[in-house]
């Protein structure tokens, strides 16, 4: 609770889906975590029942490595403290990675209130524009490779093993500001965020 305390704490709720089309209300499921795979594609996972069976009730906050997106409430001056969101990142895409690696290795937490939830519309086309010239591959890739360079270290090599058009724009991508910011911070290295949440 000592994160509470001081507002280092990222919640999130459990994320209800509402159908596009018949806006159907559908509860989500309340024992899951948020991850990634190598790709930096946010997927939910069954809380192990290790975990589980720590926690004193229902009610008790469950640690996630990463948030879904935007549906999270953190303490404003900590957000600031943190660099907020990356202004270098384009209209949708990787943020929710890419702001749970900084928050886990600025010391703070990343947890899923059970007894929160939101309803959200999941869309099946995106709403947003891209800039001319640009697709939604090319927009994600771009600001992957932002969260790939700042935050993983070595690892980093795995994403863009796993993502080869990515790697083709990398040297078009400009992150040194964030890798600055990284230092600025003082923030864990990329080891400790796997081996404490991961591992």
């Amino acid at each position: 609770m000592a994160d509470y305390m001081i507002g280092k704490a990222v919640v999130c709720p459990v994320i209800d889906v509402i159908n596009d089309r018949t806006f159907q209300y559908q509860k989500g499921i309340e024992l899951f975590r948020g991850g990634f795979n190598w790709n930096l594609q946010f997927r939910w996972y069954t809380v192990p029942p290790k975990i589980a069976k720590m926690r004193k009730d229902l009610t008790s906050p469950i640690l996630s490595s990463t948030m879904a997106g935007g549906l999270f409430s953190i303490n404003k001056r900590y957000f600031e403290e943190l660099g907020t969101y990356d202004n270098g990142m384009d209209i949708w895409g990787g943020e929710n990675i890419e702001m749970s690696f900084r928050i886990w290795q600025f010391g703070g937490s990343g947890e899923i209130l059970p007894c929160s939830h939101v309803g959200h519309i999941f869309r099946k086309a995106s709403p947003h524009d891209f800039p001319k010239g640009y697709n939604s591959g090319q927009v994600l890739n771009s600001n992957l490779i932002r969260v790939a360079d700042v935050w993983m270290d070595q690892w980093k090599y795995l994403f863009y093993k796993t993502s080869p058009q990515a790697l083709e724009l990398r040297d078009q991508i400009d992150s040194s500001d964030r890798i600055e910011l990284r230092k600025r911070l003082h923030c864990k290295p990329f080891k400790w965020y796997l081996e404490h949440l991961l591992g």
